[in-house]
């Protein structure tokens, strides 16, 4: 028998000499017990624990257990009071209960973690378990270390939110206990509604130090680690070593530096313009040339945001030089009365001047300003005169100097000449189309007069036709494709500015060759893979040709000229036997050869285009490019 066994018989033997006439008040008491759930006891551990709860009423107690949350028996008292403490618990259990009251009370010392749990009451014996009687012993224990983590990446201007993570050591498990959490960042106390969780927003773009304590119901608590937050951005403070970067022509230029603060890191590219010349941190434009000067933007971009620099202004100096991005328009011819206007496009630094010159009798004397007024800006110069006179006609020059070199451009005013009637307009009709052709005159007299060809198909009204104007050294003509089967007028016009000649007519007829197959077109190239004679047939070909020819400029109001016609009929009749010939040995007309014809301006009108920069590399080399033979340059 163990001991608690000897116990409960000792204790039921001193129970057994209760005089019977006691036992109604035992009864009576036993009846009139009030149930009370007892709270639980939460205490450090060596720390004393103090039970108290009442006996449930409605029992016959007369004897109760005391039995720990691992099944043995603690103590065993009766309604005398009189009680036993388990051996094991001797030395740290001291009962101060009142069975006769129906009071369990005893208090525990030095209690260790493996005393918490349930604590209950038996009667009759272990097993025999009374419901509702009873207390939990709780054990606190050190919350783990917290730890923090980023629920979202904290970014300046945005929102963070963070989470406390930590485990209780309080036993029993199912000890109910809550944790209360507490916020710092920087030091400052934050409130958190989220509890576990705060959102705070990133208002600085230093990282902030975050830290949260946690706290179980009776007090224990541990602090986190400091949790430092490195908070992203878009970039900001954006600087450039240089604001203006002067180079001299051909010397390298001075490398450029721009630096951004960015988390993360940003890219970097320069813009001139909307333009994209380079990447990376470093403007590096190597040798300097004419071409390079401007304005240069530095921007910064990462996955937030971008940010422009301040420009940086790259002035390079070279000597004056014509501006090959405007079209130097030298000759100029004007009717007396118009008004002129010279001008010139330049490239220089520092900031040239210009001097404007007409040729008189050998010698360069200023112009007359009372006839013609000056008007500069930066690298463009022009004079200009509300009405032209005989004596305006003639050379003039403009002097461009600064202190690198000097430029001298010609130019000349002349009278303007009537525009040049096309001449012999006529028409031919070719494999698959038409060509037109016809003498523009003089090459002197042609310089800036365009072509309009006007076509009127058939029922339909007259059509400008776009077409390129080629020429073989004599003759200017274009070609056009087939438009049916009849007559096709043409109308020839040759313009300037407003002014356009009177038209200059012809037509065309379509040649049918008439064959026992059907009709067949000269022009459709048919031929069949093998060789058949054809019994020849008389075919009629008529061609007529109508040309009109009007030498009247529409620029005046003048009612036109009644047109001279002159019309020509070639009546041709003809026997002939045609053979269809092998693909292979057959060709398609191709119709007369051609040259392009690029331009109708005088290349005098404008310059020839610059060579490469590489061609120039030596300084000595340098030129000045599309000028006439009387232009001249100086550099210092």
């Amino acid at each position: 028998m163990d001991n608690i066994q000897k116990q409960y018989y000792s204790l039921c033997e001193v129970f057994m000499e209760i005089p019977r006439h006691r036992m109604w008040i035992i009864a009576l008491i036993s009846c009139c017990a009030k149930f009370t759930d007892g709270e639980s006891i939460i205490v450090r551990e060596t720390e004393t624990a103090r039970f108290r709860w009442q006996v449930p009423g409605g029992t016959s107690v007369t004897a109760m257990y005391v039995i720990s949350p691992g099944g043995t028996a603690v103590l065993l008292a009766n309604i005398l009071n009189r009680h036993m403490i388990a051996h094991m618990y001797e030395a740290r259990v001291t009962y101060t209960g009142n069975m006769t009251a129906g009071m369990m009370a005893f208090d525990m010392s030095n209690v260790s973690r493996s005393d918490a749990g349930n604590y209950t009451c038996g009667q009759n014996g272990l097993s025999d378990i009374i419901p509702n009687c009873g207390q939990m012993l709780i054990i606190l224990g050190k919350p783990t270390k917290p730890v923090i983590s980023l629920q979202s990446t904290p970014v300046v201007g945005r929102n963070v939110t963070m989470r406390c993570s930590s485990t209780s050591t309080t036993l029993p498990a199912d000890h109910g206990l809550t944790f209360t959490y507490a916020w710092k960042v920087d030091g400052r106390n934050r409130t958190s509604p989220g509890g576990a969780s705060i959102t705070l927003p990133v208002e600085s773009y230093n990282p902030p130090g975050v830290m949260c304590h946690v706290t179980e119901d009776e007090g224990l608590g541990r602090d986190s680690d400091v949790l430092v937050l490195t908070p992203e951005y878009p970039p900001y403070n954006i600087s450039i070593s240089a604001a203006s970067v002067q180079v001299k022509e051909t010397d390298n230029v001075p490398r450029v530096r721009c630096d951004s603060t960015c988390r993360p890191t940003c890219s970097y590219s320069w813009k001139q313009g909307s333009q994209i010349v380079m990447t990376g941190q470093v403007l590096d434009l190597g040798a300097a040339n004419r071409t390079v000067a401007g304005s240069y933007v530095c921007t910064a971009e990462n996955i937030y945001g971008t940010l422009e620099s301040l420009a940086v202004a790259l002035d390079v100096l070279c000597s004056p030089r014509l501006n090959f991005q405007y079209t130097a328009r030298r000759d100029v011819y004007v009717d007396v009365g118009q008004p002129v206007r010279l001008q010139a496009h330049i490239l220089a630094f520092p900031r040239p001047t210009f001097t404007w010159l007409k040729q008189n009798g050998g010698t360069d004397e200023p112009i007359d300003v009372s006839k013609w007024r000056q008007y500069d800006n930066a690298m463009t110069s022009y004079i200009v005169t509300d009405i032209a006179e005989e004596n305006d006609y003639g050379t003039y020059y403009v002097n461009v100097t600064n202190s690198l070199g000097r430029f001298r451009m010609q130019f000349q005013l002349g009278k303007k000449a009537p525009l040049p009637v096309p001449e012999n307009f006529q028409c031919q009709n070719k494999a698959g189309g038409y060509i037109l052709q016809w003498t523009p005159g003089d090459d002197a007299e042609t310089r800036g007069v365009d072509f309009v060809v006007e076509q009127r198909l058939p029922q339909a009204n007259w059509t400008t036709v776009s077409a390129p104007v080629e020429s073989d050294g004599t003759l200017r003509q274009v070609q056009l494709p087939l438009s049916g089967g009849s007559t096709v007028f043409f109308r020839l016009y040759a313009t300037e500015d407003s002014a356009m000649t009177s038209p200059v007519m012809a037509s065309c007829s379509t040649f049918i060759a008439v064959v026992p197959s059907g009709e067949l077109s000269f022009g459709a190239g048919v031929g069949v893979g093998f060789v058949v004679a054809v019994v020849a047939v008389a075919v009629s070909l008529a061609v007529v040709c109508i040309c009109r020819k009007k030498r009247q400029s529409t620029r005046n109001d003048s009612p036109r000229q009644k047109e001279e016609e002159s019309v020509y009929h070639e009546v041709a009749a003809s026997t002939a036997t045609v053979q269809h010939r092998r693909p292979q040995d057959r060709q398609s007309g191709e119709g007369t050869s051609r040259n392009t014809y690029e331009a109708l301006t005088s290349d005098r009108d404008t310059p020839v285009e610059a060579p490469s920069y590489e061609q120039l590399e030596k300084p000595k080399l340098y030129v000045n490019m599309a000028v006439s033979a009387d232009d001249d340059t100086e550099r210092g």
